[in-house]
């Protein structure tokens, strides 16, 4: 097979990648990014043979349209783009990312011959939620389902996320006290290539 992966050097993103690379029915692994990053360090992937399957994508967010050709003849779409919520400044700048971003990028990699998606979405998802992030995050659920076969994955908080540091890491790794609540960064990116692999 092979996967596209959008969000790539973000906390899951890269733990996509890793097991992505990891696994043999994976021929070709293509990470995009805005500019190329060190294979080894942001993927903690040693193994040559597995560094060989991936590669870089740069791509510019205004000029999506710019890479469809290069968006072709893949498999899957991985998608852990998205915002950290302190990130965010108002709304129009979240569904912009969220929707906007995820959306276009999926409108190619279906137009390509894409089959299958996955979304990193998030607890609580809801429409019409008095929560901007659970807001956001259902209509973009419900925007990617329209354009493609797309899974959603909605974790809690997400323990040990490569990238978070500081106060947000150890404020986080509290939810490790209520595992109902809390989800590990592995387990996410797992479920997120076995979701869709279903039927493979």
């Amino acid at each position: 097979f092979k996967a596209l992966v959008l969000g790539s050097t973000g906390g899951i993103g890269r733990r996509v990648v890793h097991y992505l690379a990891k696994d043999k029915r994976f021929t070709k692994i293509t990470a995009i990014t805005r500019s190329e990053k060190n294979k080894q360090e942001y993927f903690s992937v040693n193994d040559s043979n597995q560094l060989s399957k991936i590669n870089f994508l740069k791509m510019d967010f205004d000029k999506i349209s710019k890479t469809k050709s290069e968006l072709k003849n893949y498999d899957f779409l991985i998608s852990g783009l998205g915002m950290y919520t302190q990130d965010v400044k108002d709304e129009k700048e979240f569904r912009n990312v969220e929707i906007g971003l995820n959306s276009e990028v999926a409108k190619l990699f279906m137009d390509g011959g894409g089959t299958r998606m996955s979304f990193l979405s998030g607890a609580g998802a809801k429409k019409d939620s008095w929560m901007m992030f659970a807001r956001v995050k259902y209509d973009a659920e419900m925007e990617l389902m329209k354009i493609a076969n797309c899974s959603s994955v909605r974790p809690g908080a997400i323990l040990n996320r490569p990238g978070d540091s500081g106060f947000r890491h150890y404020a986080i790794q509290l939810f490790s006290w209520f595992p109902s609540m809390s989800v590990e960064t592995d387990d996410i990116a797992k479920a997120m290539i076995q979701s869709v692999l279903v039927n493979e």
